[in-house]
């Protein structure tokens, strides 16, 4: 192989490297969520979404997650994400106190018989709400495996 040929194929990988790094940064701007597509890991969700199938996310206003969306969340700083059912929206909660202006979550696999309090108080154990800002996105499109 000559020097020409194998100069092409590193260039033909990397704009095809770079098209679709484009494509993912384009679609986060769009949906405004940092994980644009995520894939059901567990049965958690059954009958609604089974292991393998894709969920596409979009997170415009934060504050705008009401009961019965399938929300995706991270307490972990975006290594681990969750994807549950909103059971329930607490607005303007009191926290330590102080009156809060965000919402406040908790949330429940349709296929799991208890809430995710126990996954928060894991995280923290001051922690009794999902926060808006764990938000990863809400599910808008779903895809079967």
């Amino acid at each position: 192989m000559d020097i020409r040929r194998l100069l092409q194929r590193v260039f033909t990988f990397g704009m095809i490297a770079a098209s679709a790094l484009v494509i993912w940064k384009s679609s986060m701007l769009v949906t405004g969520s940092e994980s644009p597509v995520v894939v059901a890991l567990t049965n958690s969700m059954q009958p609604t979404l089974n292991r393998g199938d894709l969920v596409l996310l979009k997170l415009g206003n934060r504050e705008n997650v009401h009961r019965g969306d399938i929300t995706v969340y991270s307490l972990s700083q975006g290594k681990t994400f969750v994807m549950h059912r909103t059971v329930h929206v607490h607005r303007n909660a009191v926290c330590n106190g102080n009156a809060t202006s965000d919402a406040s979550f908790l949330t429940k696999g349709d296929n799991v018989t208890v809430d995710d309090l126990p996954v928060y108080l894991n995280a923290n154990p001051n922690m009794r709400w999902l926060r808006s800002e764990h938000l990863v996105g809400v599910g808008n499109v779903y895809i079967p495996y």
